[in-house]
């Protein structure tokens, strides 16, 4: 149950090589005001690589100088962001850097939906660190897995658009790679559905298409899969997409050997 929550969980299938370009922020010289801290952090999150560590820098100094702000319904702008940040950093640390990593996330993601249990940022992060956070706890998972389901499916009612229709594409990626029940909560036939319905909506989305291809093997449907997996890899040609492409790369590999071995 850990390794599926834990390669469902990301709006990405693994980061795309680190970006040796981007300079190291140094705390001090950062602002102190959070808007522009987290315009920083934003910026920096989206150049990937060391720019999540940048990112993380610029989110903890907004907390630690602006306490009482972080504290009221504002300072959710910073929780639901440190929540993202942890749960891409968990998909590129090592396991003892990832566990941590996740326990942050979690702290951060409940402290988000505390402030406003209404925001799709705060249930959808939520949702994703504490799949993270499962990956290596010995023991039943069920409750933790229940939990991802009751956040990504809030997120889902709150925004079903969100990060690229990310609460339907997590939600499809749990049921297609879950073992059936009783076991778990495996069900190929509401995967498609769910991420068909994430394609429906960003049909542009590699990852959306990716996710949907994995659910079509597991439901048998394997002309649609190969459909899926063709337009998938078209969809990577796009620059759009190189800091993701290499992690997309290799999960449509895993994807078309699977599908060739349940073909014959």
């Amino acid at each position: 149950m850990a390794t599926l929550v834990a390669l469902c969980v990301g709006g990405c299938p693994g980061a795309g090589p680190a970006q040796p370009q981007v300079p190291v922020l140094d705390r001090a010289t950062l602002p102190t005001d959070p808007d522009k801290l987290l315009k920083i952090a934003d910026e920096q999150y989206e150049k990937g690589g060391v720019g999540l560590k940048n990112s993380l820098v610029a989110l903890q100094r907004c907390v630690e100088q602006n306490p009482e702000w972080a504290s009221s319904r504002a300072g959710y702008a910073v929780h639901w962001r440190l929540a993202r940040t942890y749960s891409e950093l968990c998909a590129e640390d090592d396991r003892a850097r990832k566990a941590q990593n996740a326990q942050a996330g979690v702290e951060a993601g409940r402290r988000a939906v505390e402030l406003d249990p209404d925001g799709v940022e705060g249930n959808y992060y939520l949702a994703q660190v504490l799949g993270y956070s499962v990956q290596d706890r010995k023991g039943d998972r069920k409750e933790i897995v229940s939990d991802v389901i009751r956040l990504a499916e809030r997120a889902v009612e709150i925004n079903e658009r969100y990060d690229h229709a990310g609460p339907l594409r997590l939600l499809g990626a749990l049921y297609a790679k879950a073992p059936a029940p009783p076991l778990s909560i495996g069900d190929p036939e509401k995967a498609v559905k769910l991420l068909r319905r994430a394609v429906e909506l960003d049909g542009g989305f590699p990852a959306n298409l990716i996710y949907l291809a994995d659910a079509l093997v597991a439901d048998e449907q394997y002309q649609e899969a190969e459909k899926a997996v063709r337009e998938a890899r078209a969809l990577l040609e796009d620059r759009r997409w190189d800091r993701y492409r290499r992690g997309w790369t290799e999960e449509l590999s895993r994807i078309e050997k699977k599908l060739r071995a349940r073909q014959g």
